[in-house]
């Protein structure tokens, strides 16, 4: 998996020519050290730390969290109440530390990107920063117990948080910004919560009990508890949504469980020491465990579900992990197609000329893939994203009407649905 990522950044590099800075920030992940009050940036190619940001002394940050656009990073400060802000392009502190409540620990981005949502332990409450203007906004949301772990359903409706103290999980509706119904219960100490992509599940790591409580989102109630290994910490889904990663503190290992039978699979997967948290890389071909005893992250492929390559030293005490996110592809826009002839001497050649514009949204693709059939098989050509985009296809006849299908392809590899445009 490695080398196709490799391959993915070659072949980008050779379309998109000096946008180099724009590509490493894509495949960067964010890693708070919150024994050493710093951010260190990796580059996953490479994997290797890049830079390291420093904060404020004695921040000592917690969690950590990209907007859906990838430009700014936003770290809660545990040791000064506030919240830091990272320009993702500069990998640089701007601004100043937003205010927050005591001891902020968790944080989540909603997914429209408006908002920032930041769990407090010392004050028991919620504080939301608005990402337009980096100021808090409306009034606290108060818990009145420690909020360890926020996620939101897909359509930002709703908002889960997991209270460490009573063992339940607390549902909020985001536009009311008020509890609603009675929080539901789970197992001892839950620290971490994760929502499957169609926001059918969510599965809550119970630190104390040992276990991994799935809640159904349509009841609202759990409906399955599943043992995992000692003090499991964080729980973190793969982006196609098949499979739960669980990071035991205490075992130094990996649990993984299948969603669809919501069951363990294979044998934990050894790591280094004290794993906290993890976080999967956007296309979801590989896990990055924080081994916050050893100051190290280890990478999992997660295809085969085991440990590649040496563990990469970061700074003290890592504890939280952050990758821009991948958005998707959409299909090129305005494409126009007509048939033209070249005539020299007695030969004639007729030849359609295809010209489109990019998508208005999403991802920037790097090619574009030209088709003959509606089943993507017939390759007539690529063109380059970064030159003009026009694609002659030579040798046509007349009076014939031949169909193009054109697919956009972002940097990770992932199409757009097709286009279709008939010449003449």
């Amino acid at each position: 998996m490695r080398a196709l990522k490799i391959f993915l950044l070659q072949i980008s590099l050779l379309i998109i020519g000096s946008s180099m800075t724009l590509l490493e920030a894509s495949v960067q992940a964010y890693v708070t050290n919150h024994g050493s009050d710093s951010v260190s940036v990796i580059n996953t190619q490479t994997n290797m730390v890049v830079t390291t940001i420093p904060l404020i002394f004695g921040s000592q940050p917690y969690g950590i969290a990209i907007t859906p656009s990838g430009q700014y990073a936003y770290v809660a400060n545990y040791g000064l109440g506030t919240v830091s802000v990272i320009s993702t392009a500069t990998n640089m502190v701007v601004g100043s530390p937003i205010p927050v409540g005591t001891h902020p620990y968790s944080i989540a981005v909603t997914p429209d990107g408006s908002q920032v949502w930041v769990g407090n332990l010392g004050t028991q409450d919620i504080r939301i920063i608005d990402t337009a203007t980096n100021t808090v906004m409306f009034a606290p949301i108060p818990l009145f117990d420690t909020p360890y772990g926020i996620v939101f359903s897909p359509d930002g409706a709703k908002a889960y948080v997991a209270l460490n103290g009573s063992g339940t999980v607390a549902i909020i509706d985001t536009q009311a910004r008020t509890v609603i119904g009675l929080p539901i219960p789970v197992g001892s100490q839950p620290i971490s919560l994760a929502i499957t992509p169609d926001g059918a599940k969510i599965y809550v790591a119970n630190f104390n009990d040992n276990t991994v409580t799935v809640i159904s989102t349509v009841s609202e109630t759990p409906i399955d508890t599943i043992g995992v290994g000692g003090e499991p910490y964080s729980v973190t889904i793969t982006p196609d949504g098949a499979q739960v990663f669980v990071t035991n503190l205490a075992d130094s290992n990996v649990t993984v469980i299948d969603v669809a039978t919501d069951t363990p699979v294979g044998i934990p997967i050894p790591v280094g020491s004290q794993p906290d948290n993890l976080g999967i890389f956007p296309d979801g071909s590989e896990a990055y465990v924080l081994n916050g005893a050893d100051g190290t992250l280890s990478v999992i492929d997660v295809a085969t579900r085991t440990v590649v390559g040496s563990p990469i030293p970061v700074e003290s005490d890592p504890v939280f992990i952050a990758f821009p996110t991948q958005p998707q592809i959409e299909p090129p826009t305005l494409l126009q197609g007509k048939q033209k002839k070249d005539i020299f001497l007695t030969q004639t050649e007729r030849y359609n000329v295809i010209t489109w514009s990019p998508p208005q949204s999403g991802a920037t693709p790097v090619v574009y893939n030209i088709y003959r059939d509606a089943a993507l098989t017939s390759l007539a050509g690529s063109v380059g994203a970064n030159g003009a985009l026009k694609f002659i296809d030579h040798d046509r006849k007349a009076h014939v009407i031949y169909t193009y299908y054109i697919v956009a392809v972002d940097k990770f590899g992932n199409s757009s649905l097709a286009s279709s445009i008939q010449v003449p």
